[in-house]
């Protein structure tokens, strides 16, 4: 990264799941709370924070399972599993150990994740300012350019910028909502 102020948008929705189905561990609380995704969250966030030491950092959060696509298209998601029982406590836990941490927590009514990281990413090369977007969403992908790059953390922090972003997917960051629309 250069001398270039930047913000690091941490995928909170994705570490949540993909530590909740990837530590299948047996964690709970004093009190039978599972805790497990939150555990797996934690690490991966204190990870980018020992790996970057970033100087700003966002935590982004779906706020619900409705959002103005559910309007503009009843089906949306339509086949898409109701989040697991045991899950459902543990983004509550995230988003009080991220209070505790004092990193400032992004979700709005209305909006998944992913809009918002958007918003963040395009706010900020606006005002010329590098964005470091932490997922494994290949979505996301469509948002590189000069100023934002995505950090694989689980692939030991693979920046996937432009060049990357055409080496994985096989196309240009502005062709991946395409080529993902005829991929299904």
């Amino acid at each position: 990264m250069s001398d270039q102020s930047s913000i690091f948008v941490i995928d909170s929705m994705a570490y949540i799941f993909r530590a909740f189905y990837g530590i299948r561990a047996n964690m709970h609380s004093k009190d039978g709370i599972p805790t497990n995704a939150l555990f797996g969250f934690i690490n991966s966030f204190e990870n980018i924070i020992r790996d970057f030491n970033p100087s700003h950092v966002v935590a982004v959060f779906d706020a619900g399972s409705e959002t103005f696509r559910n309007e503009m298209y009843s089906e949306y998601k339509a086949n898409r599993k109701e989040c697991p029982e045991e899950l459902k406590p543990q983004f509550d836990l995230v988003k009080e150990y991220i209070a505790l941490r004092g990193i400032p927590l992004l979700i709005q009514k209305g909006f998944e994740a992913d809009d918002i990281i958007a918003t963040v990413a395009k706010q900020a090369t606006g005002s010329h300012i590098k964005t470091v977007i932490c997922s494994g969403d290949k979505d996301l992908m469509q948002l590189v350019n000069d100023d934002t790059l995505i950090c694989h953390t689980h692939k030991n922090n693979l920046m996937i910028d432009a060049e990357k972003v055409v080496e994985i997917m096989g196309v240009r960051p502005d062709q991946i909502v395409d080529y993902l629309s005829i991929c299904g």
